[in-house]
């Protein structure tokens, strides 16, 4: 994931200047409702792809490693060619949104099978929670974003990824220094830190799109949408990760 600035996807900065180099006759204007309309098309396929998902896993059945790998390639590839070429979110969005469902619902299905039910359910359920408080707070006033904050946003998930880098190529030498299942104090400090940047990026999220209203070109409403749910599918994740450790922690699963 790039971190030009503070979810590449969603951008005002960079949304304006595309739109203002790529504008279009009789396009429309971006509007806060009609972005949260699309953000809502592509969190519902990503649940849908999700429950379908771990439905065939829960039956007993598998995925093919084509799959996982297809859904794996697709879904970065959907991202970055809507970083890259805004102008096609709203063919990347829905593919990108599918492929997340297949990946997210895989993954929450090993985690519940491995580390007891009910663990993405209650991730599911902070994850809403979580997007909810801040919603709450950035519209009350209570949450402020500014320049600073954006800037501290980027260079901490900068060197989040740089970690997150490192440990996975480490990896191939089984020199990991954290994982899902490490409950010492520093598996726990970059989980909380990675969940914590990513409820940053959700409250930076919320500004954008309030910045784009009335000031862009109405295409970049499924441009916004996809960062969202990009910074939707962090902080599930992150959750599902921390709740993994604290049922290691408490049950003494390797």
């Amino acid at each position: 994931m790039a971190f030009s600035s503070s979810n590449p996807l969603s951008s005002s900065e960079r949304i304006l200047k595309a739109s203002r180099e790529h504008a279009l006759e009789n396009t429309g204007v971006f509007a806060v409702k009609g972005a949260c309309s699309k953000a809502g098309i592509m969190l519902g396929l990503c649940l849908l792809s999700v429950i379908v998902t771990y439905a065939q896993l829960a039956s007993g059945s598998s995925l093919s490693a084509v799959v996982m790998i297809g859904a794996l390639i697709g879904s970065m590839a959907a991202y970055f060619a809507g970083l890259i070429v805004p102008g096609i979110a709203m063919v990347c969005g829905p593919v990108y949104a599918v492929c997340e469902g297949v990946l997210l619902g895989s993954f929450s299905s090993y985690v519940d099978s491995r580390f007891g039910k009910g663990l993405s359910i209650y991730a599911l359920i902070g994850t809403v929670s979580i997007a909810g408080i801040i919603f709450a707070g950035y519209t009350s006033g209570f949450f402020k974003v500014t320049e600073k904050l954006k800037s501290i946003v980027i260079t901490m998930g900068f060197a989040l990824f740089v970690t997150y880098l490192a440990n996975f190529i480490l990896g191939f030498w089984g020199d990991n220094f954290t994982s899902i299942t490490d409950v010492s104090l520093l598996g726990f400090a970059i989980n909380i830190v990675s969940l914590a940047i990513g409820c940053f990026y959700l409250m930076i999220d919320f500004d954008e799109v309030y910045n784009l209203d009335g000031n862009a070109d109405k295409r970049y409403e499924w441009v916004w949408g996809m960062g969202f749910l990009a910074s939707v599918v962090w902080v599930y994740i992150e959750i599902l990760k921390l709740l993994v450790k604290i049922s290691t922690l408490l049950n003494g699963d390797d």
